[in-house]
């Protein structure tokens, strides 16, 4: 079991150039890669995305990669736009005549324009670049891995201990269900009784519609399936391959199932077990959801 939460990075130097990788990963219903990548690594985004898609099936991922330039490398070259400065300088001494103030341009506002000063010879990606961008993504995904594993085990055992809670509700709602259909049938009894019904209505006529009234309030097909649920929910919780969305089909079913006791239950320690059944499958939900 793994989580959908999880990070991971891996830094280091290739060819002067110095990268950074950083996934982020949260919780969604599908697989949603975002990239936040220079301009110089557009090409590899695909690339990229088949790496991901081999670790991660489920959840948001936001990927981080920094590309920087190590400042004593040979192949670089600083160029200055002296046409594109002399524009900016005439733009600017217009338009400080236009609003008459005669305070003169700097040489570091001249120099933090955009375009002025422009680095030049690493705008190429270089195979070995490329190939160390991609290694770096790669133990950054083992680092993300691992994480979203340790989370998963984590979940698991939370998962486990209300699961366990749950059966135990289940066992106590099957003890339940005999005494709460011969708590059903003297109350129809009595009532019948009381309505001096009894020496009216054939015996055996009477007895059908009692045994019929029973049978629609009696919970054994329900806690049958609750069982063949929590079964198949433990089941796919321990696979190797487990997949949030199956175990939240199971907790769906569970509910569906606890739902329909709730509503035939006449016997107030029932209705007791069916809430707290209710409140177990709500947390086992809500930790479904951070399965991947």
């Amino acid at each position: 079991m793994k989580s959908m939460t999880g990070y991971g990075s891996s830094t280091g130097v290739s060819l002067f150039v110095g990268i950074e990788v950083a996934i982020k990963s949260i919780n969604g219903r599908y697989l949603d890669v975002r990239f936040h990548l220079p301009r110089e690594y557009f090409a590899l985004e695909v690339e990229m995305k088949k790496s991901i898609a081999e670790v991660v099936k489920r959840g948001t991922v936001d990927i981080f990669i920094q590309r920087r330039v190590v400042e004593d490398a040979p192949q670089v070259k600083v160029a200055v736009h002296k046409p594109l400065a002399k524009k900016w300088m005439a733009a600017y001494q217009d338009l400080a005549k236009t609003v008459g103030i005669k305070e003169p341009l700097k040489l570091e506002t001249l120099a933090a324009i955009p375009n002025v000063f422009e680095v030049e010879g690493v705008s190429e990606v270089s195979d070995a670049e490329k190939s160390a961008v991609l290694s770096h993504l790669g133990k950054a995904l083992q680092g993300l891995d691992k994480e979203r594993r340790r989370e998963g085990k984590a979940l698991q055992t939370d998962l486990s201990g209300h699961l366990e809670a749950l059966e135990g509700l289940v066992v106590g709602m099957e003890t339940e269900r005999d005494a709460a259909n011969r708590e059903l049938l003297k109350k129809m009894q009595t009532r019948l009784s009381q309505l001096e019904l009894a020496e009216r209505v054939d015996a055996d006529r009477m007895a059908q519609e009692v045994a019929l009234m029973v049978d629609r309030a009696d919970i054994g097909e329900e806690i049958t399936r609750l069982k063949e649920h929590l079964v198949m929910f433990l089941k796919a919780a321990k696979a190797a391959d487990c997949e949030g969305k199956k175990l939240d089909f199971y907790a769906q079913e569970l509910l569906r199932e606890v739902n329909t006791i709730g509503s035939k239950s006449q016997v107030s320690r029932l209705t007791q077990m069916v809430v707290e059944a209710k409140t177990k499958i709500e947390k086992i939900r809500e930790q479904v959801q951070n399965v991947e």
